[in-house]
């Protein structure tokens, strides 16, 4: 088997700033020098000679952690939540599940890419949103995402999702009620996915619950708020309405963010 070709480029130094956690003993006189932290993006293309499918692969690496191993683990998470799904991708093109061809005047996938953004980029957390495409068509066939979300808590590189992000009382119903509320006021048109009967309002474990077949909301942190992505049909909606993205500043979530993010705004 011919190998695969791999080429790494660095692409862009995303942001540069000073972390707060000095890492100073307590009663310590002697001042630590702040750690410095940048996030860049890099790039990576690979070629799969079997298939002829080549990738463009954009991901996050944290620099400037004192705490080499941390870094690598972070680092290692990072890059995968890039890589991972892009290669699941690929063995189900190489091994489907089912073997009837697809229409032949549906285009083949030759280019598959994936693109970051850097939501949060210290002094607590690091979180990027991964965007996936395919110049094919038989993206939709095996898969039913096209982006996914990631927090990493740098003080000890957990990885942190909705129940973490947000305060423990939207695990109750009068939270869920507020939430579901700020939901719908900062959807188009003050509303989740327009006008649909037979849908159901939210219940807490929709957004608490580690199940992903109960799990209906994902969240991604940026400076300006959260940006919730919801998985509406759980709720009734047609499976049209899962693409959007719910933005809700940071200015109206007083008491609903979970403490690694009220540390993180200081």
């Amino acid at each position: 088997m011919r190998p695969i070709i791999r080429i790494v480029i660095v692409t862009a130094l995303a942001i540069s700033l000073s972390s707060s956690c000095s890492g100073d003993e307590p009663g310590s006189t002697t001042p630590t020098p702040a750690e410095e932290i940048t996030v860049e993006l890099r790039t990576v293309r690979k070629r799969h000679v079997d298939l002829e499918i080549r990738q463009k692969i954009q991901y996050a690496q944290v620099n400037g952690l004192s705490d080499r191993a941390l870094a690598d683990r972070i680092n290692q998470r990072l890059k995968g939540a890039a890589t991972e799904p892009l290669q699941r991708f690929l063995d189900q093109l190489a091994f489907p599940d089912d073997p009837e061809p697809l229409d032949p005047s549906i285009p083949k996938t030759r280019l598959l890419t994936s693109r970051a953004t850097v939501g949060l980029h210290g002094p607590r957390l690091v979180s990027v949103s991964y965007k996936f495409d395919t110049d094919g068509g038989e993206f939709g066939r095996y898969v039913s995402w096209s982006s996914t979300y990631l927090t990493i808590d740098l003080k000890d590189g957990r990885e942190l999702g909705t129940r973490e992000l947000l305060a423990e009382r939207i695990g109750t119903p009068d939270g869920t009620r507020t939430l579901e509320d700020l939901l719908v006021r900062n959807g188009e048109g003050g509303k989740l996915c327009g006008t649909v009967e037979g849908t159901r309002p939210f219940e807490p474990t929709d957004f608490v619950s580690d199940k992903p077949a109960e799990k209906v909301a994902s969240v991604w942190p940026t400076k300006q708020g959260l940006t919730f992505r919801l998985a509406l049909w759980k709720l009734g909606y047609p499976m049209s309405c899962n693409s959007q993205e719910i933005k809700i500043p940071y200015a109206e979530l007083d008491g609903l963010l979970g403490a690694p993010l009220e540390d993180q705004m200081g």
